[in-house]
């Protein structure tokens, strides 16, 4: 299953890279293991193209089923998102406009008083409650889009969530990614 939001070219590079070292260790442990066998020195050559060729088809085509079944509404992850302010709502609106991806935004979790809704996402507790949203909830995901939070406040919000299969991402200020301390892949 691939990652979402891998692009093509990812994709692609991805495969390109792991079916030449599979032919690469294929036919060198063939030639080590078995010197005896004789075969034309294109035949590597036609095995990498069509493995690649049928690997890269069947993970496009697979990747496009996933995305018409989450546009319908099936296999979505239930999202939690911590922080209703701008990077929050930025975060909705990313999602909101790749429904492909499969994410369904249940609500905002945010210390503001007075906040109710965001983008139309209702505000559903304070961060105190993180722990218990998430399981009243049926959250498969948390995204915490807190970018003044210290290290603290982001590990005590990590530690509230401890439920098996429950993934956590945090998404860093634009400034730290301007400035260079994360990697994309952060």
């Amino acid at each position: 299953h691939t990652h979402r939001g891998l692009s093509r070219v990812d994709l692609v590079a991805r495969v390109f890279r792991s079916v030449a070292i599979g032919v690469i260790i294929t036919y060198g442990a063939t030639s080590f293991l078995a010197p005896e066998l004789n075969y034309s020195r294109l035949i590597p050559v036609y095995d990498w193209g069509t493995t690649l060729v049928a690997v890269i088809g069947l993970r496009l085509f697979g990747r496009g089923v996933w995305a018409t079944v989450r546009r319908a509404g099936i296999g979505r992850d239930r999202v939690l998102i911590v922080g209703a302010g701008a990077t929050g709502q930025d975060v909705v609106a990313r999602i909101e406009r790749r429904p492909w991806l499969g994410y369904e935004v249940v609500g905002f979790v945010d210390d503001a008083p007075g906040r109710a809704r965001a983008r139309g996402i209702p505000v559903v507790g304070t961060t105190s409650e993180l722990g218990e949203l998430v399981s009243s909830l049926n959250v498969d995901e948390v995204l915490i889009a807190l970018p003044d939070a210290s290290r603290r406040q982001l590990l005590g919000l990590v530690s509230q969530c401890q439920r098996e299969g429950l993934s956590i991402k945090v998404f860093p200020d634009v400034f730290q990614i301007l400035a260079g301390e994360v990697q994309i892949d952060d």
